[in-house]
């Protein structure tokens, strides 16, 4: 055997090896000699005849988690990943500290796991690389399961025959916004065979651009809201623009709670029915509710429109037929100018002009109608819906009865019978497993399929109190359906997170002062040395 050297890196040494010089030193060899004669180390071959150390036990420092608690949360990360919901890495730091907390081994501190403890799990676990994440739908598989959709059917029902608006199609309305490339174009090209590339010139600088729609279940339509990234176009746009069209500006081109309120005020309150002192109107928005301010609601409740917050895709009539139509139509006008005109240039001044064709195709009678037909929305039907739409493996049956009440429904009397005796329709909860956490019903599909065990199951549902402050945030979990002017507790959660948000910024605010003032020492500085 070579020579021992000095300064051995980290576990370079063989089981075998060990082993040999563990008989040797049972023989009567010294450990030292021993340990030099088969180049492992000294306290590690020490460790071993002392018996500190179990022979065969694992290399390097013992982990935090016993080893089935870490092939859980493994087990987890794929079973989110298998479900369109990867989790990130301050997620996964949230879920350790959980764990280390309900196992009550204070093995991370206050600050929770660090990226230390992250960069070592990964290591243990090569099965579960970081990569970048693909680019979702807004179908998300975790809100698309028979037990939310019969909660999101059942509030609606219930609100549309509260009001006696379930049969006056004029009084049910959807908006949603849609963002839009002027640069998109699916179109092949021809090119001889010699030519090795096929360079085709830009119809449209990057112009950030969404259109808010808004149209009720008997076809109307109301002026779209164009919401342009930053500035506003030189000139007068808005000239040959859609019909009554508004338009706004924001730094991402995104909707926000200022230009909704402006949208709310001066498009849906004067197009839509003017006789609300004796009947509502509902408005169905997205479940992205940063938009959603107190003053909104405030409006909304003084002026009767019920805002009704959902984050199900199928139950937005302009999602499903309205919106991929004004998209293909765009994406047509343009081709079609790119054929007449082989300079084809959009201006940012003319988009306007340019959607203001495609926005009149795509709002036809029949698309709206459609689009509500298949959300189940108008005419009443749950089971109406376009079930291609869904995510495979959500209906375990094609005739899965979507109308019927949900498990745990406030209004469910009883389980199997109703108060007159008869058999109530309900179906028992009999594909999901619930437990209790901190008095909470916690419903986890992980236990249906043998992911995890029943007692491990809190780890994955984690009170507040149960997660590390000090280095990530407790995860948000997506608003179900919800009445937004119904009570007062929509207005409270809506005034704390918009706190909160102010807050942040501010924080983020001051940070970067700070960086700023540095950088300008800095530059001074370097100038008094030159």
């Amino acid at each position: 055997m070579p020579p021992a050297r000095h300064g051995y890196k980290y576990c370079q040494w063989q089981e075998a090896d060990m082993q040999m010089a563990l008989t040797d030193v049972r023989k009567g060899i010294p450990i030292k000699a021993a340990a030099r004669k088969y180049n492992v180390p000294r306290s590690t071959l020490g460790d071993r005849v002392r018996e500190k150390v179990k022979p065969g036990a694992k290399r390097g420092a013992p982990t935090k988690f016993p080893s089935k608690y870490e092939e859980d949360l493994v087990d987890y990360i794929t079973f989110k990943a298998k479900g369109a919901s990867p989790l990130t890495v301050n997620q996964i730091l949230t879920y350790a500290g959980s764990l280390d907390k309900l196992l009550n081994l204070n093995n991370f501190g206050d600050k929770g796991p660090s990226q230390h403890w992250w960069h070592g799990f990964k290591k243990r676990h090569p099965e579960v690389p970081i990569r970048r994440p693909d680019i979702p739908s807004r179908s998300r598989a975790s809100n698309y399961t028979v037990k939310n959709l019969r909660k999101y059917f059942h509030l609606l029902k219930q609100t549309l025959e509260e009001n006696d608006i379930i049969n006056e199609p004029k009084r049910i309305w959807n908006c949603d916004e849609s963002i839009v490339d002027l640069k998109k174009s699916a179109q092949r090209v021809v090119v001889p065979r010699r030519n090795k590339d096929s360079i085709m010139r830009q119809v449209a600088d990057t112009h950030h651009i969404s259109i808010h729609n808004c149209v009720s279940a008997n076809g109307g339509v109301m002026p779209p809201f164009i919401i342009f990234s930053k500035e506003f176009p030189d000139g007068n746009f808005a000239k040959d623009g859609p019909y009554g069209a508004l338009y706004g500006r924001s730094d991402s081109c995104l909707m926000d709670e200022h230009l909704f309120l402006k949208w709310f005020e001066q498009i849906f309150l004067k197009e839509c029915p003017h006789d609300r002192e004796t009947k509502p109107v509902l408005l169905l928005v997205d479940g992205h509710t940063s938009y959603c301010s107190p003053a909104l609601i405030s409006k909304a409740k003084e002026e009767n429109v019920i805002l009704f917050s959902h984050t199900i895709h199928i139950s937005q009539p302009l999602d499903v037929a309205v919106n991929e139509s004004l998209k293909d139509h765009i994406e047509e006008f343009i081709n079609s100018g790119q054929a007449s005109s082989g300079d084809l240039w959009t201006a940012k001044t003319d988009v306007p002009q340019v959607i203001k064709i495609p926005f009149e195709k795509a709002m036809s009678l029949y698309n709206i109608r459609q689009g509500f037909r298949k959300c189940g929305i108008y005419p009443f039907d749950p089971n109406a819906i376009d079930k291609k739409l869904l995510p495979k493996g959500v209906l375990a049956d094609e005739d899965t009865d979507l109308s019927l009440l949900p498990p745990s429904s406030p209004c469910e009397v009883d389980a199997n019978t109703q108060t007159d005796g008869s058999q109530n329709e309900v179906e028992a909860p009999t594909a999901t497993t619930s437990h209790h956490v901190n008095n909470v019903v916690v419903e986890d599909p992980l236990v249906d399929f043998v992911i995890v065990s029943t007692e491990k199951e809190a780890i994955f549902n984690a009170s507040h109190e149960n997660i590390t402050s000090g280095r990530q945030q407790p995860l948000r979990v997506q608003s179900e359906a919800q009445v937004m002017t119904s009570d007062d507790e929509a207005m409270a959660d809506l005034h704390t997170e918009i706190k909160e948000r102010k807050r942040k910024k501010a924080k983020k605010r001051k940070v970067d002062a700070k960086k700023k003032k540095r950088k300008e020492r800095r530059e001074q500085r370097k100038k008094q040395k030159h």
